[in-house]
């Protein structure tokens, strides 16, 4: 398990920084998602609805914040279940996603 996580967090931290650039920080080794900014403007649940259209789930990160109002633009991106062969294209889409709502 641990070879096929490190394989595909840095598949995501890549096909990120090549989609999606200076959108995260890559995060220490040990988790199994990426905490993701997207444009300020942007609504994390919009871009849920249309990433899952194609394909890509995500989660809005509304639910992380506290206090009032949340940062919308904000989502989390896990990769504990996905083929390491899927994530950069998903990664692909989900930036065209972002870019369509922009």
């Amino acid at each position: 398990l641990h070879r096929a996580y490190r394989e595909r967090w840095r598949a995501m931290g890549n096909a990120l920084q090549a989609h999606l650039p200076d959108s995260t920080r890559e995060p220490s080794f040990g988790g199994t998602s990426f905490w993701v900014e997207g444009p300020a403007g942007m609504d994390g649940d919009a871009l849920a609805v249309r990433a899952q259209k194609l394909g890509v789930l995500i989660e809005p990160g509304t639910v992380h914040f506290g206090g009032s109002p949340r940062p919308r633009n904000f989502f989390r991106l896990g990769f504990s279940s996905i083929s390491k062969a899927r994530i950069e294209p998903g990664i692909e889409a989900l930036a065209e996603a972002i870019g369509a709502l922009a």
